[in-house]
């Protein structure tokens, strides 16, 4: 009885001194604790934090720069052995992908790492292959909208952001290709949304392409913010009674014109069936073209073009049915009067056309067919040209301009365009087609906004342009003739004759040459016919 008593204090004893050497140990730990954590500002503070994982990475070259940005750590980490390294890069590769494949295909040594991280680097980190792919995302962005998919703008904003921010780590920067982004970004959007967008400040105060891009990005992330500001106040005092807000859109005419377009990337890609388009009808004799380009409705009176858009309910401006002329949004200038309508509705194309008419009547007052051939087995043909003045802030110089409607843009020499110092707007990029179908390659052209005067009078005109290095060769003036004597007769002058021998510097296309006609001609005994412009003849 007694050894068991001793046996118990002993026990308790022993129990005590190992209780209170643990209560030691502890504050002598929370003592080292506080001595890491002086009691000073300036001083860093230490935390338990959570372990990272690894991003694990597969076959999605989309995730490459995600993985990339968090391994590289790692693999810039010198106290970190190679072998361990590999061994780190087996396990942020997905089990049974081709990047696992790759890893795997070499022995797990620290020899092999660095060959390891090399071959990743050339089968999925090569930047020519992954810009390759954030642009095709792009583009899939580009035929979902075109394809009448509605998109958020939530949506939208993130996807563009992190898209262009991807782009931005690979060197494609907005300050090089931005030129290139502005209208692929563009196309991201439906209607409503870029018909908002140009009427913004801030789509017009901008001077190039990157500003543009930078206006429309911030323009759509406060359309984002604007509709989640909206949902918050509808969904916060139990409006909506916790359901899911819808936004409030504009109503919208879904006209069968406006489906039957074909997107311009979706025809690149192919991705749209020419059997699912709908072709615009024509409302004056219900054909498959354009109302505006119907050959039946020229031969109308303006009246009656007036009283078939009329009973129709059509739109006068553009010829499109449901809606009136005041609610019309497309932007579209007259070449005649620069008014708001199509050619085929101005009325003073409809007075042309009926002096036009009385003319032909005085002249041909029997109603005969007119004879259009030349008496003379070889007659003489000049081409259209004559002289202005092109103009700029501080200088003026004469050139020679040719009047060519078969060119459907205007240019002017390059070097002229030099001399007289011209600030570049813009570039285009132009294919242009021969006669006879031949093709050349595309080049690249600055765009100009000139100024011509006449050479004897007041008119002035200014207009956009092209440059080109050489317009044509060797292109003779009005020679001596008796045609001279009978334009001066009829009180024409002509500014380009026998006595200049220059090249020709500036030629004006269909797409300003309508605009300068004055409708008025001189025909000569000869066969030829002097054709008079605002310009001179």
């Amino acid at each position: 009885m007694k050894q068991h008593q001793e046996f118990e204090l002993e026990k308790l004893k022993i129990n005590s001194e190992l209780e209170l050497a643990r209560m030691q140990t502890q504050t002598q730990n929370q003592g080292v604790i506080y001595q890491q954590i002086p009691e000073t500002s300036n001083a860093k503070k230490k935390f338990t934090l959570p372990k990272l994982q690894f991003r694990q990475f597969g076959d999605d070259l989309k995730d490459w720069l995600l993985f990339w940005s968090q391994f590289e750590h790692i693999d810039k980490d010198d106290d970190i052995a190679p072998e361990n390294k590999f061994q780190y890069l087996v396990q942020a590769t997905v089990v049974g992908s081709r990047a696992r494949e790759v890893v795997e295909s070499l022995p797990p040594t620290g020899e092999n790492y660095a060959k390891a991280v090399n071959s990743l680097k050339a089968r999925f980190g090569r930047e020519d292959l992954l810009v390759e792919v954030y642009v095709r995302e792009l583009l899939k962005l580009i035929i979902s909208v075109q394809s009448n998919q509605k998109l958020a703008p939530t949506f939208l904003y993130d996807k563009l952001d992190s898209y262009l921010r991807a782009l931005e780590t690979l060197g494609v920067t907005t300050d090089k290709c931005a030129s290139i982004l502005y209208p692929m970004v563009e196309s991201c959007f439906d209607e409503e949304f870029l018909i908002a967008w140009n009427r913004s400040p801030a789509s017009s105060s901008a001077n190039d392409a990157k500003e543009r891009l930078d206006n429309l990005m911030l323009f759509l992330k406060g359309e984002v913010e604007g509709e989640e500001r909206i949902s918050l106040a509808m969904s916060g005092f139990g409006v909506t009674k916790g359901e899911d807000v819808k936004m409030p859109r504009k109503k919208r005419y879904k006209l069968e014109t406006q489906r039957g377009k074909i997107p311009t990337v979706s025809m690149l890609l192919a991705s749209t069936r020419a059997t699912d388009v709908k072709k615009p009808k024509c409302i004056f004799c219900d054909g498959k073209h354009a109302s505006s380009d119907c050959f039946n409705a020229q031969k109308l009176t303006l009246e009656e073009e007036q009283k078939i858009v009329r009973d129709k309910n059509c739109c006068f401006a553009y010829l499109l049915p449901g809606h009136s002329v005041r609610k019309c949004r497309k932007f579209l200038k007259c070449p005649v009067r620069s008014k708001k309508h199509v050619t085929l509705m101005c009325d003073q194309l409809q007075a042309l056309k009926n002096t036009n008419q009385k003319k032909e009547e005085e002249e041909n007052p029997s109603g005969n067919d007119a004879n259009l051939s030349n008496v003379n087995p070889n007659p003489k043909v000049f081409l259209q040209t004559f002289k202005a003045k092109l103009l700029s802030s501080d200088k003026e110089k004469t050139v020679r301009v040719l009047s060519d409607t078969g060119s459907q843009k205007s240019y002017i020499l390059k070097n002229i365009a030099l001399e007289i110092k011209y600030p570049v707007s813009r570039q285009e990029i132009i294919k242009p087609s021969l006669f006879g179908g031949v093709s050349i390659k595309a080049c690249k052209h600055n765009c100009y906004r000139i100024k011509l005067k006449q050479i004897n009078g007041n008119f002035t005109c200014n207009f956009e342009i092209l440059d080109q290095a050489v317009i044509c060769e060797n292109l003779p003036p009005v020679s001596e003739g008796p045609w001279l004597d009978e334009l001066k007769d009829l009180g024409v002058i002509l500014t380009d004759t026998n006595v200049s021998r220059e090249s020709i510097q500036v030629l004006i296309g269909a797409d300003v040459m309508g605009r300068l006609l004055t409708g008025k001609r001189k025909l000569l005994s000869s066969g030829l016919v002097a054709v008079e412009t605002h310009l001179g003849h």
